[in-house]
């Protein structure tokens, strides 16, 4: 399909703009293939793992499918998120994007969007904020980049987990914080993609 779209647009189009399109289209075509092959949670330093449930992730009522496209406009309000969470129970969830600044080149890996402890049972909202919500912001012309949600399940209520400086959001690691944090296992996940296409 790629070289048919390339060899049709080279009958319609000058050859500069062939080339500068098609260049275009073999970059973002390979970079997507990158990220979609890459193990998600493993590239975050969690080890891979069977779900116990699923995490549901809604944006403006729309509930997010693990890997679809969603544009970073759409995602910047704080998205409600649901699952089924134990009575007497206590959960982490973050959210983080190891693309950063750029799939090709994540050198800010991982940039932390939003983490909150101490949840009680499934209702986020009474958690507490560790990171403030930051919807996606991939810079202009880096590629796809990947956001992930991660629910942990602690083995009991921590109340000292301090808050994290949002204005020092990148080359954070979750994998090692949880654990320094003695907050848990990893239960659920999920994740989408968001692009900045302007040039």
């Amino acid at each position: 399909l790629r070289w048919f779209i390339i060899v049709f647009c080279s009958m319609c189009l000058s050859e500069g703009m062939f080339f500068s399109l098609a260049l275009r289209f073999l970059k973002y075509s390979i970079l997507l293939q990158l990220v979609m092959a890459t193990p998600h949670l493993e590239i975050i330093g969690i080890p891979d793992f069977t779900p116990a449930f699923d995490l549901n992730v809604d944006y403006l009522g729309h509930p997010v499918k693990p890997g679809q496209t969603i544009k970073p406009s759409f995602s910047q309000m704080m998205p409600h998120v649901s699952y089924p969470g134990e009575e007497g129970s206590f959960y982490t969830l973050a959210m983080v994007d190891p693309d950063a600044p750029s799939s090709s080149h994540p050198t800010a890996r991982e940039w932390r969007h939003w983490v909150v402890a101490d949840i009680p049972g499934d209702d986020v909202s009474k958690g507490t904020i560790v990171s403030h919500y930051a919807g996606p912001s991939p810079p202009s012309g880096s590629g796809p980049h990947r956001y992930i949600f991660v629910l942990f399940k602690q083995p009991e209520k921590n109340g000292h987990v301090k808050p994290l400086d949002d204005r020092a959001r990148g080359k954070f690691k979750i994998a090692d914080w949880v654990k320094t944090n003695s907050l848990g296992t990893p239960q659920a996940y999920n994740y989408f993609l968001s692009e900045n296409k302007q040039e």
